[in-house]
């Protein structure tokens, strides 16, 4: 390839002043303000609904046609992201570069597909530099200092806005940076009635159905929900198959919606079958069942789901809502069946798994080989039962409730009783959750741990009859927190009779979180291998997490956690990780491996993934079937490594000269500190987990957003950027992480093994 003029990247790197924020008298390029092209508009719609490859197939002819088209470049950029094809991008726009040194748009192109803000900063900045008249080159300026310098944003903004004649390309920014300002504070509300103003106006743009409304709901819905309601319902007349709108949706679902909003909502929907089927795609099947199910409409809520000739759905939540479903209509047959088919048996197979007993039970009933599992009356209070003890309580009272209704009262007195039972266990986690739920939302005006133990307390004695709290073991570690021993007497206890693991404790700074999920193994780790353990450990796996910690509920969610002595994995999330490296490869199939053919770019950071974590998922030699299993494997060192950090580090007065040395090489800032042992751990699962590549491609993944966005990120890059140091040598170039799919795995595991003997 053509390699950037050395001038021209040498003024890129160097780029560290104050952006320029005065525009010239005269622009170029400006876009008009109507959507663009038909061919481009149509390109828009069909990426909108999540058709790529159809976009793409609308663009390549116009851009036959008019090379220079930004507006249909941008739309093909966005769209080949979406397949994993970043590496072509920024090999495209590197040789546009190098083509037209002077011209901003190669420089603009090449932004758009830079993963850091920092980076795409410096290339907005240099085609401003290059082309000073150029629109785009302003507008991706603007674009990439709204987070660190959102004055200067709004000033480039407003200057593009008026001289562009409102474009929408300009209006989606402008009042994107208009609404984070803060509404309780003057000038905020004044910025917020200037949003409003700029989304009213894309309202008017019939090129773009939809899109005002959806952002006039998100600017509105801040103030109260009246306000933004009508917005909110015109996108979704427009636009319901757009991602933006369902995750709104969600959002006022989350925060409660009356009966007869749900009612609008359906209604709305069920206008139009179109719009129904595009609402449901995507990620919206789960949303709309529960809004069918609140509404009494069972038959609706479960074709949601399933529509007829597609089977049950793939996502873990969703299927679990689909089997509930099924056990509410009286399909108690096909509802174990398929309990049993998805359940990750392997997990069973292992003799030390001391949950296996309650599973075995479930699944070797009666209930399975009888024509009817409800016909016999002690059958079914010993399926019901089977339930509890396995911790499907939901389940356990749906088929309670079909049985008492099919048999006399004096022959179901055992089945009332275990539905009562159930019930009352149900209320007890409900009210649990409704406590806990209400400090993260208020954590200022959240009770101590002890305080909520109180709660709890009083709360099970209304709804059990009895304490089944009682005095339980706590560990308190100094300067961060406490947590109820999950395996000891009382409250854990009781859980657990219900084969449900509780995690219940309170960091230094927060609300008392909590944990709760249904266990499917619990296993004693080998203290023995390559991670010694010093003590006695446990592995616990499970799904269905009907209550989630702080992070869980208002950030993202993990896969693992580990916590003194135990960790815990998330089958569910291990399902949805699994599915999603599925889904990657299917797409890369899909376009006939393009991905693999297209080329590696020259002249990139070394921890620049690029498109690293989709070539390495494709060049991974494990089987589809397999993905979960590995996934789980590459947890499981993980975990494994944060215990082996707690017993390094804690306690902390044991520990002391440990602890400084992590806290002086971390400069004493606590979210370093936590990215190091991220870093930490992930070089257990890279160093010890035979699947080296999906390994690679899991660390690569962080590496594609914000520069400091998580502890993860801080962690990963740091490892990353070791595992490249580690692979020059011998006069040999440092291999980057956009090859790693080039890398030889024992070349990767070697750099982790060989940081890892420097930690323990």
């Amino acid at each position: 390839m053509r390699r950037l003029p050395p001038a021209a990247l040498l003024g890129i790197l160097a780029a560290c002043g104050t952006p320029p924020t005065i525009l010239p008298e005269r622009l170029e390029q400006v876009p008009d303000p109507r959507a663009g092209a038909p061919a481009v508009l149509a390109a828009r719609q069909a990426l909108d609904r999540g058709e790529a490859r159809a976009a793409l197939d609308l663009l390549a002819p116009r851009l036959a046609a008019a090379p220079d088209d930004v507006v249909a470049l941008r739309l093909r950029q966005d769209a080949l992201k979406t397949r994993g094809r970043i590496g072509l991008l920024v090999h495209e726009a590197q040789e546009r570069i190098a083509a037209a040194p002077q011209q901003a748009l190669g420089y603009y192109l090449r932004g758009r597909v830079a993963v850091w803000p920092q980076a795409r900063l410096r290339w907005f900045e240099e085609a401003v530099r290059v082309e000073p008249s150029s629109f785009w080159g302003w507008l991706g300026l603007a674009y990439a200092l709204r987070r660190s310098d959102p004055e200067r944003a709004l000033q480039i903004y407003r200057e593009l806005w008026r001289r562009s004649r409102h474009s929408w390309i300009v209006g989606l920014g402008l009042a994107g940076v208009l609404q984070e300002a803060d509404p309780r504070q003057p000038e905020g509300a004044q910025r917020r009635s200037e949003a409003v103003a700029v989304y009213e106006e894309l309202r008017k743009n019939p090129d773009l159905p939809g899109v005002g409304s959806l952002g006039l709901a998100e600017t509105l819905f801040d103030t109260g929900r009246q306000q933004g309601w009508s917005a909110f319902l015109d996108a979704l007349r427009a636009r319901p198959y757009d991602a933006g709108v369902r995750a709104m949706a969600a959002r006022q679902l989350a925060r409660g919606l009356g009966d007869d909003e749900v009612a609008q909502l359906l209604d709305l929907l069920r206008a139009d079958p179109d719009r129904l089927a595009w609402f449901r795609q995507g990620g919206g099947a789960r949303m709309l069942a529960s809004l069918f199910q609140r509404s009494g409409n069972a038959p609706a809520a479960l074709e949601a789901l399933a529509p007829p000739g597609e089977g049950p759905p793939d996502e873990p939540a969703a299927r679990r809502l689909w089997r509930r479903l099924v056990l509410g209509n009286g399909r108690v047959h096909e509802a174990l069946e398929d309990l049993r088919a998805t359940f990750p048996h392997a997990l069973l197979e292992v003799e030390t798994n001391q949950v296996r007993g309650v599973w075995k039970e479930l699944f070797g009933g009666s209930w399975y080989t009888a024509a009817d599992p409800l016909a016999d009356p002690a059958r079914a209070e010993a399926l019901t039962r089977a339930m509890m003890r396995a911790g499907l309580l939901v389940e356990a009272e749906l088929v309670a409730g079909h049985a008492v209704a099919r048999h006399p009262a004096a022959a179901t007195k055992g089945i009332r009783a275990a539905r009562d039972e159930a019930r009352r266990q149900l209320a007890f986690e409900g009210a649990l959750q409704r406590l806990l739920y209400r400090g993260y939302a208020h954590p200022g005006q959240a009770r101590s741990l002890e305080e909520l133990l109180d709660d709890l307390r009083r709360i099970s004695k209304e709804f059990l009859g009895r304490d089944v709290v009682g005095q339980p073991q706590r560990f308190t570690i100094p300067f961060l927190g406490e947590l109820v021993d999950p395996f000891a007497d009382g409250l854990a206890r009781h859980f657990a009779a219900y084969n449900r693991h509780l995690v219940l404790g309170q960091r230094a700074g927060q609300p008392p979180e909590a944990l709760l999920m249904v266990r499917l193994s619990l296993t004693e780790l080998e203290r023995g291998g390559p991670l010694p353990l010093p003590t006695r450990c446990h592995e616990v796996v499970g799904e269905d997490r009907s209550i989630r910690s702080l992070t869980g509920v208002y950030g993202g969610d993990l896969a693992g956690v580990a916590l003194f002595h135990h960790y815990v994995i998330d089958w569910d999330a291990v399902l949805d990780w699994s599915q999603s490296l599925e889904r990657r490869r299917r797409i890369v199939r899909e376009d006939g491996m393009a991905l693999l053919r297209d080329p590696v770019p020259e002249e990139v950071e070394a921890d620049d993934p690029v498109d690293a974590h989709w070539r390495l998922a494709m060049v991974s030699p494990e089987e589809d079937s397999a993905l979960p299993w590995a996934v789980l494997d590459m947890i499981r060192w993980h975990e494994r490594a944060h215990l082996v950090d707690a017993f390094h580090y804690l306690p902390a007065e044991a520990n002391l000269w440990r602890v400084i040395g992590l806290l002086w090489r971390n400069g004493f800032s606590a979210h370093r500190v936590e990215g190091d042992l991220e870093g930490r751990a992930e070089s257990a699962a890279l160093a010890f987990s035979p699947h080296t590549r999906l390994v690679l491609a899991h660390i690569a993944s962080f590496l594609e957003g914000e520069d400091d966005e998580s502890t993860h990120v801080v962690g990963f890059r740091r490892l990353a950027l070791e595992v490249v140091a580690h692979t020059a040598g011998s006069g040999a170039a440092a291999v980057p992480v956009s090859r790693w799919h080039e890398l030889p795995p024992e070349v990767a595991q070697a750099a982790a093994r060989e940081a890892i003997r420097r930690f323990w």
